[in-house]
């Protein structure tokens, strides 16, 4: 089992018809369920891999609402109510682009309550986390995963969540960033490889760092990206990216075919508007891959 611990909220996004500053722009709105952890979830519980999401959500409406629809493919017991409402996120896009993200996500993460509900997380097999999460419990999940064999993973949010990332990162079983926030971490504007090989110096066993439509940096290693005429929408790309190299790394391929599973993922989640795509199963990611690899 894969037990995730991160954030859920609501995703309210904007496809802007014009992009000008200080002024009322027309766009298109879809509204979808999301936050990185759960995103993540729901992608490889699409994919027939068991998981279960550590969470807090209000006691509203909204939380109702994406518990209901998320245990269709999570466990959500470990999911707790909090007064303080549901968290949101607003992605505004202009010609295929993210423009600006803004969200109201108010987590409760702390290692102390990581601790009371250790005795779940020790039966994991791996223990997916995301850099929302305060430095000490960071730092927390990978002693645990040391401790106990568990493979531990941490998926990068944005460049300012950086701050969150610990110094000491010995024995992370995969880091999963973009270029952006692996570049604000080591202040330096070095090349992924280069900034890899950095990451595997704190100790961590595998490094995939993301770089747009360009490509994809594992290692010591690159991919070139592979260009999607079809492509509609950026948001979610980087949970179905992080989801399929999960699920490659579950089902023991190695860490390149990993990233191309993810590559794929994230190919066809662009060609939609959502940010989990609702035609996503096991059987067709596989038979994509063969189509993407080619």
């Amino acid at each position: 089992m894969i037990i995730g611990i991160g954030g859920v909220n609501i995703d309210f996004k904007y496809e802007l018809e014009t992009n000008k500053l200080n002024s009322s722009n027309q766009a298109t709105f879809t509204q979808s369920y999301g936050g990185v952890m759960r995103n993540v979830l729901e992608n490889l519980g699409r994919l027939n891999v068991n998981v279960s999401l550590v969470s807090f959500v209000g006691k509203d409406i909204l939380g109702d609402a994406v518990l209901e629809y998320s245990k269709e493919y999570m466990d959500i017991s470990l999911v707790k109510r909090v007064e303080e409402p549901t968290g949101t996120y607003a992605a505004f896009s202009y010609d295929d682009d993210l423009l600006i993200g803004a969200s109201s996500i108010s987590l409760k993460f702390s290692a102390e309550y990581l601790k009371k509900i250790e005795t779940h997380l020790i039966k994991a097999e791996m223990l997916v986390f995301d850099s929302n999460l305060d430095k000490e419990s960071i730092s927390y999940l990978i002693s645990l995963g040391n401790k106990y064999n568990i493979k531990t993973v941490l998926i990068g949010v944005s460049d300012p969540k950086m701050k969150n990332v610990p110094e000491d990162l010995n024995g992370l079983y995969l880091a999963i960033h973009n270029l952006g926030e692996v570049r604000t971490y080591f202040k330096s504007k070095l090349d992924g490889l280069s900034l890899n090989k950095m990451m595997k110096e704190k100790g961590v066993k595998n490094s995939i760092i993301t770089n747009g439509k360009k490509n994809v940096f594992y290692n010591k290693y690159e991919i070139k990206v592979k260009e999607n005429p079809n492509f509609i929408d950026p948001t979610g790309l980087g949970d179905s990216f992080s989801a399929g190299v999960i699920y490659g790394d579950t089902k023991g391929y190695s860490l390149e075919y990993a990233c191309v599973i993810g590559m794929t993922n994230s190919y066809y989640t662009g060609e939609t508007k959502l940010t989990v795509r609702d035609n996503l199963t096991e059987e067709k990611l596989l038979k994509e891959v063969e189509l993407y690899y080619d």
